[in-house]
């Protein structure tokens, strides 16, 4: 059960550190395209409320999209979407936590689990 968690969480983080190579990569926008628009990806961390330390293998789900917090606690969704949208979060011996996010404003996110 722990090497496959562990295979799922570096998969994880393979295609985080994919996404982000491929991002920077691109160029930046002019001044002129400085129109809101819409958020392209959430990302965020989900950590123990009582503790304050991050939680890897975090289940997010928006959209009928899920990914697994990495090793230090952070998730990254493309959006994909405008508007408010519901978020889930859930992780063993953790209450599942549900919460309105508004992808047009939204970039980032600090999410707290309470322990069970």
């Amino acid at each position: 059960m722990k090497k496959v968690l562990l295979i799922a969480l570096l998969s994880v983080l393979v295609i985080n550190v994919s996404a982000t190579a491929a991002k920077e990569a691109t160029p930046a926008k002019s001044a002129e395209a400085a129109v809101v628009t819409p958020v392209s990806e959430i990302k965020g961390m989900v950590f123990d409320k009582s503790t304050q330390e991050t939680l890897a293998g975090a289940s997010v789900l928006i959209n009928g999209k899920k990914v697994y917090t990495d090793l230090d606690g952070n998730f990254t969704i493309p959006a994909g979407a405008t508007g408010n949208c519901e978020l889930k979060i859930s992780m063993i011996s953790y209450e599942d936590k549900v919460m309105k996010v508004n992808l047009t404003t939204q970039a980032s996110l600090k999410i707290e689990l309470n322990q069970r």
